[in-house]
């Protein structure tokens, strides 16, 4: 048997058709199995766990796990606006080389984040090419690039991006 929340789930005759059940029961009562410290499992996961007679799965609902991911999102782009000004704000080429792949970085993690919620705000590949860009620029020393592309096109999508949170945040 597999328990998942307060409910019981009958094994099937294969690990692919249980995880089948498994999945349907999950879409149906729009729910995400978690681990201990509240993070989605993978398959993978879940599939170890399973090859235990008895299993029990921690459940949250998937409407929970999006308010969170908002909240901390939130947060993270009031980081990255900080960070972003403090380097705009240093007349030392080398902070901004030593901030910028951090932005970047930050970026990458936001666009996925962007594509969950089905928003065109921040797209990996445009923040691929930006990086690949800048590698050029970094290695001819020009922080004038890397400042004006974070001024212009960065401080813009992140403003809109937080704009576009904190509209889910008062829809949750």
């Amino acid at each position: 048997m597999i328990k998942i929340g307060d409910e019981l789930i009958e094994r099937k005759d294969s690990i692919e058709e249980t995880m089948k059940a498994l999945r349907l029961h999950l879409h149906n009562n729009k729910i995400i199995i978690v681990d201990e410290n509240d993070v989605p499992c993978t398959d993978d996961q879940i599939i170890a766990l399973m090859s235990n007679d008895y299993v029990e799965f921690k459940t949250k609902p998937i409407v929970q796990l999006e308010k969170e991911t908002i909240f901390e999102s939130i947060s993270c782009t009031e980081k990255l606006e900080k960070k972003m000004a403090d380097m705009l704000d240093s007349d030392n080429p080398n902070e901004v080389f030593k901030y910028f792949p951090g932005i970047l970085e930050s970026l990458l993690e936001l666009a996925k984040i962007c594509k969950y919620f089905n928003s065109p705000i921040i797209k990996q590949e445009k923040i691929i090419e930006y990086a690949r860009k800048s590698v050029v620029q970094m290695e001819e020393n020009n922080d004038n690039y890397l400042r004006e592309i974070t001024e212009y096109e960065f401080i813009p999508m992140i403003s809109e991006f937080k704009k576009f949170l904190l509209r889910g945040k008062a829809n949750c």
